[in-house]
């Protein structure tokens, strides 16, 4: 239905968020789970957005600004869209989308990376 169209975005735009690894190898399909998660030295900061688009579709926009707090470099070779669903009697997390960057993104320490992380639905 409409409306079940209109509202996914803004449900999925309330538990989102943005994970990163480092391994770009092309996506098969058969999994969606990043291949090399990237769990320590780097910081996350997400600000969100969701946008009605001229053409009756709607966006969910996610700007995650990477932090790198290690004293090495980060490179940043893949990112994820990850969301919180629940069931029956708990949730848990799963990833609805995984990227690999063509070019992957480095980080040097102390410096800060932007991903702008985009989902339109119709």
């Amino acid at each position: 239905a409409q409306a079940d169209n209109a509202l996914l975005p803004l449900l999925l735009h309330q538990n989102e968020t943005i994970v990163v690894g480092s391994d770009n190898t092309a996506e098969t399909g058969d999994s969606y789970c990043l291949k090399k998660q990237i769990t320590s030295g780097i910081n996350l900061g997400l600000a969100k957005s969701v946008v009605d688009n001229d053409d009756g579709s709607h966006s969910s926009i996610v700007i995650a600004n990477c932090t790198n707090t290690s004293s090495e470099p980060i490179t940043i070779g893949e990112i994820g869209f990850r969301t919180n669903v629940s069931y029956g009697g708990g949730s848990t997390d799963v990833v609805l989308d995984r990227t690999p960057l063509g070019t992957p993104l480095t980080i040097q320490p102390g410096e800060v990376g932007r991903i702008v992380y985009t989902i339109t639905m119709a």
